[in-house]
């Protein structure tokens, strides 16, 4: 769903009030936090719909289905550990 649908969801079609059923068992008292819509991970300024787009483009991300979909477009895809993402990004 896009953030619309979901808050629409939380507040008109009962699903926050599934979500507090279903976390009361922890004693937990959860709260949707702010939408963001679904992103490639990069910025354009631009809408271009051709695959070498994503030429040069490095992306951290996983080796699953994600990451094999992001190489088959052209993309790199970058296994960074997380305590290394700092410093890779004053790298670049």
């Amino acid at each position: 769903m896009n953030p619309q649908g979901m808050a629409d969801w939380y507040y008109q079609g009962d699903g926050l009030k599934l979500w507090e059923e279903t976390y009361a068992a922890f004693n937990l008292v959860p709260r949707p936090g702010p939408a963001f819509r679904a992103t490639d991970g990069r910025m354009v300024q631009e809408e271009d719909h051709h695959d070498r787009r994503l030429q040069g483009f490095k992306m951290r991300i996983g080796t699953g289905q994600g990451g094999k979909v992001y190489v088959k477009a052209g993309g790199t895809a970058v296994l960074t550990p997380a305590a290394e993402i700092y410093a890779a990004l004053e790298r670049a």
